[in-house]
């Protein structure tokens, strides 16, 4: 009788042993949205290594967890065409389930099951922002500029190969954008001086 209750005591001591561990979970489903929706998303870690590219909305499951006794970190950059680049950060809080072991778990909960299993943190559901739109104008700039030299001059032969010329690096800059290979700032950054050149 008293070896029954024994074998019964040892097993609900190792059933409850990480109190966090048996209520919650060490990946997380977060959705994220931004207002206006349909922007570009890259999610990376604390390392700056992109872990996901997505389109708002979207939900993705992200660990809690960066290592023992880690909780992870995240960077999150919204990027839409015509409004800022834009960065949230989102990191990992402690799960109140993981006090539990105080009263449950005891010591093998507190510093063992939970901090290994990750169970011990918790993330945040939904992710917001809002991006704020920029004036963006492919026209030069208008005002007292001196006129075009006319066509059918050799300086205005000249000046329209060179138009056309930026034209067509304006045109792959901004599918160099769409297709995600550069940033909205970078974008931004290598756009400006070609402008000037029209």
């Amino acid at each position: 009788m008293q070896r029954s209750l024994g074998l019964a005591l040892a097993a609900t001591t190792l059933t409850l042993a990480g109190c966090a561990s048996i209520v919650s979970e060490s990946q997380y489903p977060v959705t994220i949205t931004s207002t206006p929706p349909g922007a570009t998303v890259i999610v990376r870690d604390a390392n700056a290594r992109e872990m996901h590219k997505a389109q708002t909305p979207t939900t993705l499951t992200l660990p809690a967890s960066a290592g023992y006794f880690s909780k992870a970190r995240y960077s999150l950059e919204f990027s839409k065409e015509g409004h800022a680049t834009a960065q949230t950060p989102l990191q990992a809080m402690v799960d109140p389930w993981y006090f539990g072991n105080i009263i449950f778990g005891g010591l093998i909960g507190l510093a063992i099951v939970d901090p290994l299993t990750g169970a011990m943190w918790e993330l945040e559901d939904n992710v917001s922002t809002t991006l704020a739109p920029v004036a963006v104008s492919d026209a030069p700039a208008t005002g007292n500029a001196a006129p075009p030299p006319a066509s059918g001059t050799a300086a205005g032969d000249a000046a329209n190969a060179s138009g056309a010329g930026v034209a067509e690096q304006l045109r792959v800059l901004k599918q160099l954008r769409e297709e995600g290979v550069i940033s909205e700032q970078e974008y931004a950054l290598k756009r400006a001086p070609l402008v000037e050149q029209l």
